[in-house]
């Protein structure tokens, strides 16, 4: 940080190194001044967005990993996590409507279509359920996990 003091890689590595140590107030500083330093990095926004997560400071937490969403919108990881967060606080609908966007944009991405499966299931919302499911079938129709997961929707809703 010292030799290149607005290289944002520098602060989310020595914060990552601070959390693997129990620093996690000096690693909140140290993101802080990072999106002093670049404010549009996404990357920073998210790292900061998991620090609120593991401090219980979800309202903030939603709010950070949604600006690393609106900054990264190239990445459909951090749409995954920021619908995460928001399911956390008990708002599974929105958490649901933030996976649909998402999956407008990446419309065979496993990891959103798993969530909003899980989350209209949680919701149940078993048709919705089983339509994200059928579409990780879709995609790889030889991945035992998708297959069982659409089973066992079909089976909860034949109950």
């Amino acid at each position: 940080l010292t030799l290149e003091p607005y290289f944002v890689p520098n602060f989310l590595n020595l914060a990552d190194l601070y959390r693997l140590t129990g620093r996690d107030v000096e690693g909140e500083m140290l993101l802080r001044r990072a999106l002093e330093v670049a404010p549009d990095s996404g990357d920073a926004h998210y790292a900061l967005g998991l620090l609120m997560v593991r401090l219980d400071r979800l309202d903030e937490a939603v709010e950070q990993l949604r600006r690393a969403t609106e900054f990264t919108p190239e990445e459909p990881h951090y749409i995954y996590v920021h619908a995460v967060a928001v399911q956390t606080t008990d708002d599974i609908a929105d958490a649901i409507m933030i996976l649909d966007e998402g999956l407008s944009r990446f419309p065979e991405n496993r990891e959103l279509l798993f969530g909003a499966a899980a989350f209209s299931r949680d919701l149940n919302d078993l048709d919705r359920a089983i339509g994200y499911a059928r579409r990780l079938v879709a995609i790889d129709p030889s991945d035992p996990q998708s297959a069982a997961f659409l089973r066992e929707l079909e089976s909860q809703k034949r109950q």
